[in-house]
């Protein structure tokens, strides 16, 4: 489309409803009306922009309900999305006007894009609320900020009403509310999403110094609060102390999780035998094929059948290796990143399990690593020295051998690991999605890359 190849905002129009959805907010230009319209800096929080946007123009305080399966046709595309006004009576800007959508359509012009967008929320045809979460319906936010205040009691918090939304989608919620001294952050993931509920709780009650403290949960709404860590993001940092903290404490988190093993399975964290097996490893050229054959018209260079064929019995050397290997099965993360991590002088927490495994450990030490390298950059003086502080602890557990020798698979399981889970995440569909196809076909020259540099079993060595 003309000009989208370089834009940095997307358009988005605002429902904004009270009384019960029985009326919206219009901006109003004589005789004409139109939804509210907020720029959004591109792939960033649509809800934390649009609610801070729609009280700085509009002075009007909402909460983000969930984007709406509505886009205009127009030239630069309109996206829409449902909101809530928190200040249902409060006054207006001299052009807004709250107006029930039957007066609108009768004594007003409407945008024709605008019109069919209210058509469909009207019809509630984006909406079954038997089968959609808990936040697709006007009220839920009262209704949770009452939660809130009696959990926040309870803790002897106190909250006058700010908030920050992050997240918002009918299952799907992640708010900061700004309690005093100590801040409190709610999470809802839906049952799709059910294993960060349940591995979270598990970690809170088992291994309280690693993660953030649990203090109430919603178990139908898959949702619970957290007392915010002291510090900052990790990748926020560049005190190599700090890193050297996050490295230290994620190995002592996963050497205490080997003993909840059987907890951790029932909470629903994914074993990773299932994804470094012989099976998946018989997935993958098939996989890869597909994907490659998508991106054929790419410039990337590509990957010969011999050279798939190379890398596939790689990895299969390698599965069996980590297959044997003495590190004990732990906790994992699939997508580990350091903006996930929370540092300071006195603690490290661990962030977000969405992709909580149970299996071989030192992949999630790969992925920090990752970061590590967009910090410091590819071949920092420092990096050996970060590497070791991850892996001496393990030697506390098996031998050292076994522990080089299994630090020296990882670098290829963790790409094929991570290439295999985005592929389950796509469903099957790897086409249709901007971006995905070349995405998988950059993973693919990675695994290549890392294969290429793969050494005979047995002479693992510090990277």
């Amino acid at each position: 489309m003309p000009g989208e190849e370089h834009r940095s905002t997307d358009r988005w129009r605002v429902v904004v409803t009270r009384c019960n959805e029985s009326e919206v907010l219009f901006t109003e230009s004589g005789h004409f009306l139109a939804l509210p319209e907020v720029q959004i800096p591109c792939k960033q929080r649509i809800a934390w922009h649009l609610n801070h946007q729609m009280k700085r123009m509009w002075r009007l305080p909402v909460a983000s309900i969930m984007p709406l399966p509505f886009t205009s046709n127009t030239m630069a595309p309109v996206r829409y999305h449902l909101a809530e006004s928190l200040a249902p009576e409060a006054g207006l800007a001299s052009n807004l006007r709250w107006l029930d959508l039957s007066v609108a359509s009768k004594q007003f012009v409407l945008d024709p894009q605008d019109k069919s967008a209210l058509e469909g929320v009207a019809r509630s045809e984006f909406r079954n609320l038997e089968r959609q979460g808990p936040f697709v319906r006007v009220g839920w936010f009262q209704e949770l900020s009452l939660w809130l205040r009696s959990a926040a009691a309870a803790l002897a918090l106190e909250w006058d009403g700010d908030f920050e939304q992050f997240n918002a989608t009918d299952s799907f919620s992640l708010i900061r509310f700004a309690t005093k001294p100590r801040a409190l952050w709610f999470k809802a993931v839906g049952g799709t999403f059910a294993t960060e509920f349940h591995v979270s709780k598990l970690l809170s009650r088992k291994l309280p110094d690693f993660v953030p403290r649990v203090v109430a949960t919603r178990p139908e709404w898959f949702a619970w609060v957290t007392e915010e860590c002291p510090g900052a993001a990790l990748d926020a940092n560049s005190e190599f102390a700090l890193w050297r903290n996050a490295a230290t404490t994620l190995a002592q988190l996963q050497i205490e999780s080997t003993g909840l093993v059987p907890e951790l399975l029932e909470a629903q964290a994914d074993p990773l035998n299932q994804i470094l097996s012989h099976v998946a490893v018989e997935r993958f050229r098939p996989i890869a094929r597909d994907v490659l054959s998508a991106n054929a018209e790419s410039d990337r260079e590509t990957i010969s059948e011999s050279e798939l064929a190379d890398i596939e019995a790689i990895v299969r050397q390698y599965v069996e290796a980590a297959a044997r290997s003495q590190v004990p099965d732990a906790i994992g993360h699939l997508d580990l990143n350091s903006g996930n991590v929370i540092v300071s002088q006195s603690r490290c927490a661990y962030l977000d399990w969405a992709e909580a495994y149970v299996g071989f450990p030192f992949l999630s030490f790969e992925y920090l690593l990752q970061s590590f390298r967009r910090f410091f950059g590819v071949g920092s003086a420092r990096e050996p020295e970060f590497v070791e502080t991850y892996l001496s602890p393990w030697e506390s557990v098996v031998p050292r051998h076994a522990v080089r020798d299994s630090w020296a698979v990882t670098p290829v399981l963790a790409v094929f690991a991570y290439f295999l889970r985005c592929i389950d995440r796509c469903e099957g569909e790897i086409l249709g999605v901007p971006g995905r196809v070349e995405y998988l076909s950059s993973l693919l020259q990675k695994l290549k890359r890392e294969a290429a540099k793969a050494k005979p079993l047995g002479q693992g060595v510090p990277r």
